[in-house]
């Protein structure tokens, strides 16, 4: 089945490296919503935090402080805060010279963090170390409470849905929704067996949704209630899914009041030979849910590798996306006519009901440590797709 739609399409406007070293790529990343204009925070692997400004896209500054492998990041307003593995987590304010403050509390119990998060109002910062969730009031920096086992096994990725509601996915194949505000024994909200491991949470509060993706390359998608503190968690969850492990997830983006599902074809996983060299493929953005009068877009090949980030630049029609490459693209909108199929290698929506969901038995290409970004409340122009 065709879908046919006349709009505008985008093209790659800036197309930047993060570094001139090889095999420097970009790990996560996010939009800080500064005073002055936006900026992107990446981080990479070699545990520096880079920022550009998103008016001009240039480059501003390197910021060090990161002594492990970076595993998260997110921003509110001009604060940026990312975690590495041995729990450390760095708050960076974009504002000043050099790192705000440091949290190390939890780096003598040898656990691992896989995820840090922040509440809309920025009063909160969450901190996955283990299988427990400490939240830490961003006034005292101190634990104001702790989700003691939020999961059976390692929390591996968490962001912050409302002030007090926090989503979860972890290394047992749950997908877990806390109040953090009720009782102990009544803070579990809602739980889904996912049948993977979570390591892509986006919330998008401007259509009221959250995108998931796991570590098979499944998609999820929550249609939130109303009032999500509400008695009632009525949750719908819409499952998009890969024909082969050469797909993959790269994220949702939400926009113009719709939620879209980006991926990504990694061609080095179409041939047998193990040293077969990956080239460039486009990445596909589709409607979810499906629309009548719009079907999937490619975006043009200039990523030759997986791409682990994509992000929309505050209330501009542009979008960033990046990856092992180590390249930064800047996509903008231009006057087009476009016509795609709407086969892209993914199921039709179905819904999961109360059930698990189906899964593979291995991992997908090599996705890993994956960083989730919250959305700015603010409405965007829709984009192309």
């Amino acid at each position: 089945q065709f879908l046919y739609f006349i709009g505008v399409a985008m093209k790659p406007q800036h197309v930047l490296k993060t570094s001139l070293a090889a095999g420097t790529y970009v790990l996560q990343g996010d939009v800080a919503e500064a005073a002055s204009s936006p900026q992107l925070v990446v981080a990479t692997s070699g545990q520096v935090l880079k920022q550009y400004d998103c008016r001009r896209f240039s480059f501003v500054r390197d910021i060090a402080g990161h002594t492990d492998a970076i595993t998260d990041l997110v921003c509110h307003g001009s604060m940026v805060v990312s975690s590495q593995m041995d729990t450390g987590v760095m708050i960076t304010d974009l504002r000043m010279e050099r790192p705000a403050h440091f949290l190390t509390e939890l780096r003598g119990e040898g656990l691992e963090c896989n995820s840090v998060s922040v509440s809309p109002s920025g009063t909160v910062v969450g901190v996955a170390a283990g299988s427990n969730v400490h939240l830490v009031d961003t006034r005292t920096w101190t634990a104001a409470r702790v989700v003691k086992d939020a999961h059976c096994e390692d929390v591996t990725r968490m962001r912050h849905v409302t002030d007090r509601l926090i989503v979860s996915g972890g290394e047992d194949h749950m997908i877990n929704f806390y109040d953090t505000v009720a009782p102990e024994k009544d803070m579990l909200r809602c739980a889904v067996s996912c049948g993977e491991c979570l390591n892509r949470i986006t919330v998008m509060p401007e259509v009221g949704r959250v995108g998931a993706a796991g570590s098979c390359e499944t998609a999820f998608l929550f249609d939130l209630p109303s009032d999500p503190h509400a008695d009632d968690f009525p949750t719908e969850r819409t499952l998009k899914r890969g024909e082969n492990f050469a797909q993959y997830v790269v994220d949702w983006v939400s926009t113009g009041g719709e939620s879209y599902l980006i991926t990504g074809h990694n061609s080095a996983f179409d041939c047998a030979d193990e040293d077969a060299v990956a080239h460039a493929q486009p990445l596909t953005v589709r409607p979810v849910p499906p629309k009548p009068d719009r079907g999937s877009f490619d975006l043009a090949p200039v990523h030759v590798d997986m791409v682990r980030l994509a992000v929309v630049i505050g209330s501009t029609s542009r979008m960033v996306t990046a990856g092992d490459d180590g390249t930064i693209a800047v996509w903008s909108t231009v006057d087009s006519g476009t016509a795609t199929t709407d086969d892209d290698g993914f199921d039709a929506d179905s819904d999961l009901g109360n059930g698990s969901a189906g899964h593979a038995d291995s991992a997908g290409p090599g996705r890993s440590g994956r960083g989730g970004r919250e959305r700015s409340h603010k409405p965007r122009p829709a984009l192309p797709f």
